[in-house]
C-alpha cells in the first residue's frame, strides 16, 4: 500500500517537472521528445510498467502489470486435529516475506454405517465414525420420501371401470390410484310386450352412450289380490269360502258351497178360539225362518139369550147375562125395571139397601148411624155410595154389574 501511495507522488511531481520542462522547451526553439524506454517489472506487492522518460525531463507510464502476489512456500509447525485447530508458516520465494497462519481443524472424516436402512415413509439409523480419530455417533436417517412416477388417467365407459391420473413409487406400494366405477349403461327402453299377471313381457334396451342393445324380459306381474271374507251357505242359497281376487285380471280362487236346503220339522195344527187365531198342521226350518203357518182367524163370541141373574134390590135393578156358546165368557147388562121397591129388614136394616128400618127403637137409629159411617170403607168396597141421608140412609149399587 505505501508502494503505492510512493508511486503516485512520483507521477504526480514527474508530470509537474514535465510541465516546466515544456513550458521551458517552449520557451525555446521547437523541441521533439525522444523517450527512452524502462521497463519495471512486476513485484510481489508493486504492479509493474513501462516508462517513458525524454533528455528534458519529460516522462510518463503505461503497459501496467498486475502485483504478482506471493509465491507461498508453507511449513506446517502445528497439525491440525479433527478437532483442533493447527499452524503453518507461510515464506515467499520471490521476496523476504513470511507470516505465521492459522490452520483450520480438519473436521471427522466420517464413515456412514447404516444400521437401519430409511424407507419411503420411515426414518432409519447410522452409526458414524472417523478414519482419523475415535469419534463415534449414532444418527437418524431422513425417510426417503417417495421415489414418484406418474401415470394418465383413463375415462370410465359403460362397463369397464377407469381411473385418474395418479402417482405410484418405484420403490414402495405407495399410489394415489383411485378407481372410477363403470358409468352402467345409460339406458333406454322400449317395451314392446307388456307383461300380464301370468304372462312375461319384453322390452328393448339401448345404451345412450354406447352401441349397447338388448332385449330383455318383464317378468310377469303377478296378481294384485284383493281378499274378501267367506258366506256360509243357507237353506236357499249358496256360501263360498274366503277368496281372492284380482284387480288386474278375471283370477279368483272363489269356489261355492251348495245350499244347505230347509230343516224340516212338522208341527200340529190348533183350532181357533173365540179370541186366538188357529192354525192348521205346519212346517218349519230348524235354521231359518221357513214356515208354512196359515192362520184361521178367531172367531169371536157367539152370546145365547141372556137370562136373569135375580140380584135386583128394594131400590136397584137387577142385573141379566148371556154367555158365549163355546167358552165361559159372558155379557152382563143391568135389567131395566127389575129393583123390587121392598125393603127386607133383618136385625132393623134392609138386607138390600141397608135402610133403616121405621119400626126400629131410636137407640137403634143411633147406633146404626155411627156403624154406617164407622163402616164408609166398606162400604165403598161394596160398591155403595149414599143418596140419602139421616134415618133414611139409603144407597144405591155404583157398579149394576158386580153380583
Amino acid at each position: 500500500m505505501c508502494r503505492k501511495i510512493s508511486s503516485g507522488i512520483i507521477l504526480v511531481l514527474a508530470v509537474i517537472a514535465g510541465v516546466f520542462v515544456f513550458a521551458a522547451c517552449g520557451g525555446a526553439d521547437e523541441h521533439t521528445h525522444s523517450y527512452e524506454i524502462t521497463s519495471v517489472n512486476a513485484t510481489c506487492t508493486e504492479r509493474g510498467y513501462t516508462l517513458h522518460k525524454c533528455a528534458c525531463g519529460d516522462e510518463f507510464e503505461d503497459e501496467y502489470v498486475d502485483a504478482l502476489g506471493h509465491d507461498e512456500r508453507t511449513s506446517v509447525k502445528v497439525q491440525p486435529t479433527c478437532t483442533g485447530k493447527g499452524s503453518e508458516e507461510v515464506t515467499c520465494s520471490r521476496c523476504d516475506y513470511e507470516t505465521t497462519r492459522e490452520m483450520n481443524a480438519l473436521g471427522h472424516d466420517e464413515v456412514d454405517n447404516v444400521t437401519v436402512q430409511p424407507t419411503c415413509t420411515g426414518k432409519g439409523s447410522k452409526d458414524v465414525t472417523c478414519s482419523r480419530c475415535d469419534y463415534e455417533d449414532t444418527r437418524e436417517v431422513d425417510a426417503l420420501g417417495h421415489d414418484e412416477q406418474n401415470h394418465d388417467g383413463k375415462a370410465a365407459t359403460c362397463t369397464e371401470a377407469g381411473w385418474r391420473s395418479y402417482v405410484t413409487c418405484s420403490r414402495c406400494d405407495f399410489t394415489t390410484y383411485r378407481a372410477i366405477k363403470a358409468l352402467g349403461h345409460n339406458k333406454n327402453t322400449v317395451i314392446t310386450k307388456q307383461a300380464t299377471c301370468t304372462e312375461k313381457g319384453s322390452k328393448t334396451v339401448t345404451c345412450s352412450r354406447c352401441t349397447y342393445r338388448a332385449t330383455e324380459d318383464i317378468a310377469e306381474l303377478g296378481h294384485d289380490e284383493i281378499s274378501h271374507t267367506g258366506k256360509s251357505p243357507t237353506c236357499t242359497q249358496t256360501g263360498y269360502g274366503a277368496y281372492v281376487t284380482c284387480s288386474r285380471c278375471s283370477y279368483s280362487t272363489k269356489t261355492e258351497i251348495p245350499l244347505l236346503g230347509h230343516d224340516i220339522e212338522h208341527r200340529d195344527g190348533n183350532a181357533a178360539t173365540c179370541t186366538e187365531p188357529g192354525w192348521a198342521p205346519y212346517d218349519v226350518c230348524t235354521r231359518c225362518s221357513y214356515n208354512t203357518k196359515t192362520e184361521t182367524p178367531s172367531l169371536g163370541h157367539t152370546y145365547g139369550d141372556y137370562e136373569y141373574n135375580n140380584d135386583a134390590t128394594c131400590i136397584t135393578d137387577g142385573t141379566e147375562s148371556a154367555k158365549c156358546i163355546r167358552c165361559d165368557d159372558k155379557l152382563t147388562r143391568t135389567k131395566t125395571g127389575s129393583a123390587t121397591g121392598v125393603h127386607t129388614f133383618v136385625d132393623y136394616y134392609c138386607s138390600g139397601c141397608h135402610d133403616l128400618d121405621p119400626q126400629a127403637p131410636d137407640s137403634v137409629g143411633t147406633w146404626g148411624l155411627s156403624f154406617y159411617r164407622d163402616n164408609r170403607r166398606q162400604r165403598q168396597r161394596n160398591g155403595l155410595r149414599r143418596f140419602q141421608g139421616y134415618r133414611g140412609l139409603q144407597y144405591e149399587n155404583k157398579n149394576p154389574q158386580r153380583a
